[in-house]
Order: structure tokens, then C-alpha cells, then sequence
């Protein structure tokens, strides 16, 4: 019983973290649409310039964090571990995450 315990606890530390990170992330990409929508009116009038900016600089800085040892200390140990994709998992995970993003964008 002690066991089950702390697996249920780990379990739930691990998911509170993962949801952490993923609203850190929506948060954080949110507030930078919104700056550059500001940037965009008021500085800086080339849209598909500033888009691959942002793409680049993200990119960029997910590529240093996922294979360096930056991040792991910060990071559950399974967290970089590939998960199998299926249908099911991809509806109830990915697309949330991607509807709350383009519901930002609006």
C-alpha cells in the first residue's frame, strides 16, 4: 500500500508538472502574439518576416533544450522519452492544446 502510494504521487507530481509546463507555454506563446500584433502595428510592417523570426528563435531554442543537459535537471526523467502516438491519445492530448493556440491567435 505504501508502494501505491507514492507511485500515485509521483504520478500525479509528474502530470501537475507536465501541466505546468504546457499552460507556461500557452501563456507565454499568447503573450508573445499579442506583443508582436503590437510590433506589428506600430514598428515593424512585415508580417512574414517577424513570423519567421519567431518560428526560428522557437525552434532554435527547443533544439538547445531537448538535446543538451540544460533542462534536464528540471525535467521528469521521462519526459524526452517518445511516446506511441495513437489516434485516441493524439485526439484527447494534441488537440486541445492546439485548439486553446489558435483560439490565442483569434
Amino acid at each position: 500500500e505504501k508502494n501505491k502510494k507514492m507511485a500515485t504521487e509521483t504520478w500525479m507530481s509528474t502530470v501537475l508538472l507536465n501541466m505546468g509546463f504546457a499552460a507556461a507555454y500557452i501563456a507565454t506563446s499568447g503573450t508573445l502574439i499579442l506583443y508582436n500584433a503590437t510590433i506589428l502595428k506600430e514598428y515593424f510592417p512585415y508580417p512574414a518576416l517577424l513570423t519567421a523570426g519567431h518560428m526560428f528563435f522557437s525552434g532554435s531554442l527547443s533544439f538547445i533544450l531537448v538535446n543538451t543537459d540544460f533542462a534536464k535537471p528540471f525535467l521528469p526523467p521521462d519526459f524526452l522519452k517518445l511516446p506511441e502516438m495513437t489516434q485516441q491519445k493524439y485526439t484527447e492530448s494534441i488537440v486541445p492544446i492546439a485548439a486553446l493556440q489558435g483560439a490565442s491567435l483569434w
